[in-house]
C-alpha cells in the first residue's frame, strides 16, 4: 500500500513512550521526536526523581509533549488507532461539509522532511 501521510495522535499525559511502543507492536509506523535534557541536581532511581548533589542526569523528553505521529496507508482502517489504550484523541478534519471525518494528515515538509530520516 502507498502511504497516505502522517496522523497526529494526542496521548494521555506522560504516555508518549507507552503509546508509541504499543502502536509499534500492533504494526503501525510511528514517530515521536525527542531531545536530551539535563536534570540538574536530580537522579532517576527506579523511575522516580531523587535529589542528589551530583551534576544530574541526562534524560530524553518528547519534543511535542502528549503527541505521537503514526503513518497511515490508503484504505487502512485507522479506527483501531482511536481505540488504543493511552490515546486521548486523534486530530480530525473533515474534507468537506457533510463528509466523514478523516485523520488530519501532516505533510512531510511541515514536520521537517521525512520523519523516518530524522534521528
Amino acid at each position: 500500500m502507498e502511504p497516505a501521510g502522517w496522523a497526529a495522535i494526542m496521548t494521555n499525559p506522560a504516555s508518549e513512550d507507552a503509546v508509541e511502543a504499543r502502536l509499534q507492536r500492533e504494526g503501525w509506523r510511528t514517530y515521536c521526536p525527542r531531545y536530551r535534557k539535563m536534570l540538574k541536581g536530580v537522579r532517576i532511581v527506579g523511575g522516580r526523581r531523587v535529589r542528589s548533589r551530583g551534576s544530574g542526569e541526562m534524560v530524553m523528553r518528547a519534543l511535542f509533549p502528549r503527541y505521537v505521529f503514526a503513518q497511515l496507508d490508503h484504505g487502512e482502517p485507522w479506527h483501531a488507532l482511536a481505540k488504543t489504550p493511552g490515546i486521548a484523541k486523534l486530530i480530525m478534519a473533515a474534507a468537506a461539509k457533510g463528509a466523514d471525518p478523516q485523520p488530519a494528515l501532516l505533510a512531510g515538509e511541515i514536520v521537517g522532511g521525512d520523519p523516518a530520516s530524522v534521528r
